[in-house]
């Protein structure tokens, strides 16, 4: 994000079908997550979410449906490697591991 200027460029595909759709975008603030089980007197910390949902309409005459949708409740189960890192000791570049559901690739 950094490189393109605080965006992340989307494509959306051009066989979608026609219909309204939330596309859900996430910062993961990861400065304390090693705190995630807290430490003596301290409490647990832990990542920073920082979730934007913005609603599209798909125009068209495309046919592809998403399906094996995830309920955005259910996202994380908070033991995941990629939320309980220390950033400040790990190589970031070669050992994270994202947290949450695949991506959707059925385009």
């Amino acid at each position: 994000m950094i490189a393109d200027n605080g965006t992340w460029p989307v494509r959306v595909p051009s066989n979608l079908k026609a219909g309204e759709y939330v596309i859900r975008h996430e910062l993961i603030a990861l400065h304390v997550a090693n705190n995630a089980i807290g430490q003596g007197d301290y409490p647990a910390d832990g990542a920073e979410f920082y979730p934007q949902c913005v609603t599209i309409k798909v125009p068209g005459t495309g046919t592809k449906v998403i399906t094996g949708g995830v309920d955005a409740r259910t996202l994380y189960k908070g033991s995941e490697p990629g939320l309980a890192i220390n950033i400040h000791t790990t190589n970031m570049h070669w050992d994270y591991q994202f947290p949450g559901p695949a991506v959707w690739s059925g385009a």
